[in-house]
């Protein structure tokens, strides 16, 4: 599938309302922040950087959320999300590994990048049981490895619950598992100061 990748700013980018919405159906309250702070802050051009992926007549295939943390030399992508009908078709991969070249063009001595994804042991139902491990399987396919399942993620809004959560790591790196952890609490702690 032909498929074009693009780095958007600010809020009159076309697909903008249908991001929002992928946004808040993709991810639960208590992961994402509100729809109305993540337009704020994609129209003031703060917070992470958003690439856009779409099909070749311009419908919104997916999109990636992230941050590159130059003083660790290491990327977090916060949120990646496709519609529906395109999941299972390695697009996903497709944009990952867009935006891990875009982080490493843009940070010299890049590293790599963390990613987080639920943990297993934490679904209530099957049905959620079985995204999770396809969500991990996914991961695991690109070579990403786990760096903790203890990770505890700050609410992304008011009122909300800290989120038990797996940190993963897809790169090259010598650092050990305990420093990872380390560094990206230090790197989330600038993003959720706000909480």
């Amino acid at each position: 599938m032909e498929v074009s990748i693009e780095r958007v700013q600010g809020v009159t980018h076309r697909l903008v309302p249908e991001i929002s919405q992928l946004l808040e159906t993709t991810f639960p309250d208590c992961e994402r922040e509100s729809i109305p702070d993540f337009l704020a802050d994609l129209e003031a051009n703060r917070g992470p950087s958003l690439w856009v992926m779409t099909s070749h007549d311009g419908y919104l295939i997916g999109f990636a959320r992230g941050f590159v943390f130059q003083a660790s030399r290491r990327g977090f992508v916060v949120h990646i999300a496709l519609v529906p009908e395109s999941r299972g078709k390695r697009l996903g991969e497709q944009l990952l590994k867009r935006v891990n070249e875009e982080m490493r063009t843009s940070c010299k001595g890049y590293e790599g990048m963390y990613l987080e994804v639920e943990r297993l042991e934490d679904a209530v139902t099957d049905a959620e049981r079985e995204s999770r491990r396809k969500r991990l399987a996914f991961f695991d396919r690109l070579g990403a490895r786990l760096v903790s399942s203890e990770l505890i993620q700050p609410p992304s809004q008011p009122g909300q619950p800290p989120v038990p959560l797996n940190l993963l790591f897809w790169g090259e790196t010598a650092a050990r598992d305990d420093e990872l952890l380390s560094d990206f609490y230090k790197g989330i702690a600038t993003i959720y100061r706000k909480f």
